[in-house]
């Protein structure tokens, strides 16, 4: 349990460090989340429920102070704990595995998605601001699924090898 959670803050760290590189590409706050991509990573990795809750609470305090989105603070709280959540359920019903590629790839693009339509969802109803949902989620959280899908692979074969 020790080495897992060692690994999951290692995770984090390292997406944190990758939000911050890319803060040059912010479009209105909004930029492409690495985090999720170690999230992912993280969960894949994570063998009981309570791991599950530390990461998804970890994930989402951290991120909620590194944001720049109006109202993102508590979005990212919100999104990266039921993220978390919904992917164990995922994960367990379906015996999802870091070591299988296609698992990896389709744990990445479900929580983009899902993770980049809560948090507008949530940012954009404190902002009472709903109406830029679908402009946002076709400009952001559709690129940013595309990238992390991409990237997820690539990043669970260098754990992989990381972990032996």
């Amino acid at each position: 349990m020790t080495k897992r959670i060692s690994y999951m803050s290692i995770l984090l760290a390292l997406g944190l460090v990758l939000n911050l590189m890319v803060q040059v590409f912010s479009i209105q706050g909004m930029k492409v989340d690495f985090v999720v991509v170690m999230l992912c990573l993280s969960l894949l990795l994570a063998e009981s429920y309570e791991e599950t809750l530390l990461a998804g609470l970890a994930f989402g305090l951290l991120t909620a102070l590194t944001t720049t989105f109006p109202n993102g603070q508590i979005a990212n709280i919100i999104d990266k704990f039921m993220i978390a959540l919904i992917l164990y359920t995922i994960k367990n019903i379906f015996h999802l595995s870091l070591t299988h590629k296609t698992h990896v790839f389709m744990f990445g693009l479900i929580a983009t998605l899902l993770s980049g339509s809560i948090f507008l969802a949530v940012a954009l109803t404190l902002s009472q601001s709903l109406n830029m949902f679908s402009f946002l989620f076709v400009t952001i959280v559709i690129p940013s699924t595309i990238g992390n899908c991409i990237m997820l692979p690539i990043a669970s074969k260098i754990l992989m090898s990381v972990k032996k």
